[in-house]
């Protein structure tokens, strides 16, 4: 039984682990902006989706002024758990954790994405102040593909700067 309470600790924790590794800080959106940074915040989409076609992802933008958008550039994601994480019997069995043991890995692997595709200026909607909304059309959609990843260039003081970069969930859907 002691073993199988063990092995319940182990796996919440790799579960836990896992989940927060995939997700922004929430620190990092609590620390004020300096002047004249522009920080995304959110980016939504719809979940399933099929190749080549439309649709409009949001982002969100937190800054003090109204950034001046030049482009908004995406790239699709391949992120999932490691098949080459030993099994949690290597921990049970073993009995050791951390870093200096031979079952310790990174759970979480980001795949090479698809090469980055960007919006021009003249493409973005940015009618609602701390939006941005950007008409996508996929194409060479691949089925591991399971995130969006976006980041907005802007100008600001004759500079050009990028934001940070936001992810959503995807779910490709391919038609047979």
């Amino acid at each position: 039984m002691k073993g199988f309470q063990s092995y319940l600790v182990i796996v919440a924790a790799i579960l836990l682990l896992a989940s927060c590794s995939s997700v922004q800080s929430p620190l990092a959106q609590l620390k004020p902006l300096t002047a004249g940074e522009a920080r995304l915040t959110e980016i939504e989409m719809p979940e399933l989706i099929r190749e080549d076609l439309p649709y409009d992802v949001i982002l969100r933008v937190n800054s003090e002024e109204t950034p001046q958008i030049s482009r908004v550039c995406f790239r699709w994601l391949s992120e999932g758990i490691s098949s080459a994480s030993p099994s949690l019997n290597c921990y049970a069995a073993r009995g050791d954790f951390g870093t200096g043991n031979p079952c310790y890995s990174r759970t979480s692997v980001i795949s090479p994405g698809s090469d980055s595709f960007c919006v021009e200026a003249s493409d973005i909607k940015t009618d609602v102040p701390g939006r941005l909304i950007v008409r996508i059309r996929p194409t060479g959609l691949l089925d591991s593909y399971n995130k969006l990843e976006g980041q907005a260039e802007y100008v600001y003081d004759g500079q050009l700067r990028v934001t940070n970069a936001v992810k959503t969930s995807v779910t490709i859907d391919k038609q047979e």
